[in-house]
């Protein structure tokens, strides 16, 4: 995500799923001009991350806000600058993996929620394509993090809703949102 935002140097930051923050958080050490707004569905996740800001003296620049992704548009009514830069590692796991032994441990601290995202995966990246035209700025980056090799099919759901695929990475699809 820091590769794909060079040039920015100030501007709002948008992470859709934050968890505990750790990409907002990373972006704004290394973009010191840079605000963000986390979000999270998970109130454990939105604890987690608002935490994680403050104990990195990061809280004045980052909000963290209880939101899910079709949600995104009460972030307009809320915040009135819209976004340069979305990040998101949003859940990509088809549902039927989640009956898998191995995920048990994770499981006990994190929603399910958290790991998938419908029958086959793209869930998370539908809603997070249709929604965000409602925060971006013309011209925004978004960066969507993905399984490895799997770019192209992460970024299928941005480029069928007139999202430029600028970037397709080992693990993300880098597009641009251009207001029509």
């Amino acid at each position: 995500a820091h590769a794909a935002c060079q040039g920015f140097a100030d501007g709002r930051l948008l992470d859709c799923g934050t968890g505990s923050g750790c990409i907002a958080l990373a972006l704004l050490r290394r973009l010191p001009r840079v605000t963000a707004v986390a979000i999270d569905a998970d109130p454990n996740a939105v604890a987690c991350a608002t935490r994680n800001a403050k104990d990195l003296n990061l809280a004045g620049r980052c909000e963290v806000h209880q939101l899910r992704f079709s949600e995104l548009h009460d972030l307009n009514a809320a915040e009135p600058q819209r976004f340069s830069v979305a990040v998101s590692n949003p859940p990509y796991l088809p549902k039927r993996l989640m009956e898998h032994v191995g995920f048990a441990r994770e499981l006990q601290s994190q929603s399910v929620h958290a790991f998938a995202a419908g029958e086959d995966g793209l869930g998370a990246y539908e809603e997070l394509a249709q929604n965000l035209p409602q925060v971006l700025r013309d011209s925004a980056v978004v960066v969507m993090g993905c399984q490895p090799g799997k770019a192209e099919w992460a970024a299928q759901p941005f480029v069928s809703r007139g999202y430029e695929a600028l970037e397709l990475q080992a693990e993300c699809a880098v597009l641009r949102w251009t207001q029509k």
